[in-house]
């Protein structure tokens, strides 16, 4: 189904290397949304597998356009996502990492929240399943009931925040103000996922939304397990 013209566009970012074992599925599942993304923008950070030919091969027949782009530096997964996300169009931003697979309604169930424009963020529950897409017995993360929080009134350590889709005008905002990312302990820099919902959770309200919209793969080669 093509995207409703009442409701904002979506951009698809994912940050992607050497993910050529399970990106095929990702793909398919982004194409096969019940409401087509406005475009899917994906960074490559120097794959030597097939990751790269698959993309290509995908988006000459993808039902939206697919912008890749291969990064002459290696950025590391969380400065990646953040500046495909600045270079995508749309005005709402969805995360994804190349080995998940969405549900077919999943931005069809999330792009009618963001009608209210004080609306930053929606997050959802994905079921963890094991590389072969078997069930674990568990979501992620753990959302009880749909629930809609106000500034200042968000669970900080609540994780989960990829199974999310937010408003690319949060990471403006902070670029505007700062640029630099709070610290963690040890001396890093937040992490994507939590940078976007400290934004989020500080500037607007933050959608929790009790829905399995993602099947959420647990392998050797996660980025971080459930």
């Amino acid at each position: 189904m093509a995207r409703d013209a009442s409701e904002p566009a979506i951009s698809v970012v994912m940050a992607v290397l050497d993910g050529a074992r399970f990106i095929g599925e990702q793909l398919a599942s982004i194409a096969a949304q019940t409401v087509l993304p406005g475009e899917l923008v994906v960074g490559d950070e120097g794959s030597v597998d097939s990751t790269v030919e698959i993309v290509e091969r995908f988006a000459a027949g993808a039902p939206f356009p697919v912008v890749l782009i291969r990064n002459p530096v290696r950025l590391g997964v969380t400065e990646n996502f953040l500046a495909l996300s600045m270079r995508a169009r749309g005005p709402i931003i969805a995360l994804s990492d190349c080995d998940d697979v969405w549900d077919p309604h999943k931005l069809e169930r999330i792009a009618p929240w963001f009608a209210d424009p004080a609306v930053g963020l929606v997050k959802h529950r994905a079921l963890v399943v094991d590389e072969s897409l078997r069930p674990l017995g568990r979501r992620y993360p753990a959302i009880g009931r749909t629930l809609v929080r106000p500034a200042h009134r968000v669970d900080p350590w609540l994780p989960g925040s990829g199974m999310g889709v937010f408003r690319r005008s949060l990471l403006e905002v902070a670029a505007a103000q700062s640029g630099a990312r709070p610290r963690e302990a040890g001396g890093h820099s937040m992490d994507h996922d939590d940078w976007i919902y400290f934004l989020a959770g500080s500037l607007g309200k933050t959608v929790f939304l009790a829905e399995d919209l993602a099947l959420y793969r647990q392998h050797g080669g996660s980025y971080m397990g459930a």
